[in-house]
């Protein structure tokens, strides 16, 4: 088994968000108080096709911050950087894993660890003060494999409120057209916390 990881070509755009919808679904099973219904149609589709947009928002046929991991030219795992790992984006000095998944029939093969590989190669080659990855609590074999790979506590995150399902995130209609959610901030964390929970060594 020899795995390579590279920019993700466009198609496999349909079989990462459909894994990624799977995965949204599972988390907000097993915590419904944290994950509101419409959050994966409000949140996910734009990040995945924004990554194949270039700074200028123009098409491109790969993507600069979705990578996968491929054995043999089969799709073996997935990660999703922030947009900022691009290497025609501006300099910044920040950045997280959105997403990360391994698919079956390869968990235990090393997959996460090598797609963890190029996001602190990326991270060490533009200079960033940070990469950071959220994980759910309980989420025991994402936090090991974010450990392995080097990562550290930053931050915990404590929540005090009903166990009941999050209530829809809502969206408005700006002049232009365009639909933008207003709690914008769900995106940015709970975008974050889809860290497929089956990865494992």
């Amino acid at each position: 088994m020899s795995i390579t990881v590279s920019p993700c070509p466009r198609r496999y755009l349909d079989v990462i968000t459909a894994a990624n919808m799977k995965t949204c679904e599972e988390h907000r099973s097993r915590q419904p108080y944290a994950f509101p219904e419409n959050l994966w149609e409000v949140s996910f589709p734009p990040e995945f096709s924004n990554a194949f947009l270039d700074a200028k928002g123009e098409p491109t046929s790969e993507s600069h911050n979705l990578f996968v991991a491929e054995d043999a030219g089969e799709l073996a795992g997935y990660i999703l950087l922030s947009w900022w790992a691009r290497e025609d984006a501006p300099d910044f000095h920040d950045g997280c894993v959105l997403d990360i998944h391994v698919f079956d029939g390869f968990r235990g093969k090393k997959v996460g660890d090598a797609l963890l590989n190029k996001a602190k190669l990326i991270a060490d080659t533009r200079g960033w003060d940070n990469l950071t990855a959220q994980v759910w609590a309980g989420n025991t074999q994402s936090e090991t494999l974010f450990r392995r790979a080097g990562f550290t506590d930053q931050s915990k995150t404590l929540r005090y409120g009903p166990n009941t399902q999050a209530r829809p995130i809502q969206t408005v209609q700006p002049k232009g057209g365009t639909q933008f959610p207003v709690a914008k901030i769900w995106a940015a964390i709970l975008i974050t916390a889809v860290v497929w929970t089956l990865l494992r060594r």
